[in-house]
């Protein structure tokens, strides 16, 4: 998965995360543009605070698309 330039701390965030989370991640980010998910193949890896930001372009429309992912410690339990 090629990417671009990142920010280092979001990258040590993102590297925590379990390779088969993260590719299940990148199989689902939301394209406002084609109102579905799509697969994010180039992308780089922000950080605001402990929480984590994907910017990539949806490889159907070329629009901008972002995935927030946030620390295990502020999602909500599973049902």
């Amino acid at each position: 998965m090629p990417k671009q330039i990142s920010q280092f701390s979001a990258e040590l965030l993102w590297s925590k995360i379990p390779s088969n989370f993260q590719a299940r991640i990148l199989e689902a980010v939301w394209c406002s543009h084609c109102r579905t998910a799509v697969k994010l193949d180039a992308y780089s890896v922000h950080g605001i605070g402990d929480s984590v930001i994907l910017h990539g372009v949806c490889p159907d429309c070329g629009g901008q698309v972002r995935r927030y992912i946030e620390p295990p410690e502020r999602q909500s339990p599973s049902r």
